[in-house]
């Protein structure tokens, strides 16, 4: 993947024009100054065979397998512990430019499942009540109870008051806003 963007790119025409030209291609010979400029580049151009951009988490990956290919190169021996992701001085613009890009991917949701339920509406939390899914014989159904107030807490209020010969629960009027 990174072979064929730096071929792609040492093909562009502003990339000449570049002081750090040309990309290198598989590091050999390169510096260490090098991979943190292109690699800074690549995060934000990467695309998907069909041009759509990669999740961040793929992104994140792509950058890690990228890195566990660096150290097994010759010109890189004296950096044994090379670490994109930590905050050492080698490699800045590369964590700002992935950080970036994760994060503006993110925001637009790519790559991103939401996970929606249906709310609960008035007619079923009676019909709930009605058939003893709520109630308050059992310490699990009164947990069902709060666990609905808890997440309808916008609309409507439970109070349970718990004393030590019984238990009072008390649903109140929809939620005023006040």
């Amino acid at each position: 993947m990174w072979c064929a963007w730096a071929q792609h790119r040492n093909n562009l025409p502003e990339t000449r024009q570049d002081p750090n030209v040309p990309v290198p291609v598989d590091f050999v010979g390169a510096s260490v100054q090098q991979p943190d400029y292109w690699l800074s580049f690549f995060v934000v151009e990467i695309r998907g065979q069909d041009s759509k951009s990669y999740p961040a988490n793929t992104l994140f990956n792509i950058v890690a397998g990228i890195q566990r290919h660096i150290p097994h190169l010759r010109s890189f021996e004296e950096y044994c512990d090379i670490s994109f992701f930590s905050k050492c001085f080698m490699f800045p613009r590369l964590r700002k430019s992935l950080d970036c890009r994760m994060k503006e991917l993110t925001s637009e949701g790519v790559g991103v499942i939401v996970s929606r339920s249906d709310p609960v509406s008035a007619s079923d939390e009676i019909a709930f009540w009605n058939n003893g899914v709520f109630n308050m014989t059992t310490s699990k159904r009164l947990i069902f109870a709060v666990f609905l107030a808890n997440v309808n807490s916008r609309s409507r209020s439970l109070y349970v008051v718990v004393r030590p010969s019984s238990v009072v629960c008390n649903v109140c009027a929809p939620y005023s806003g006040d």
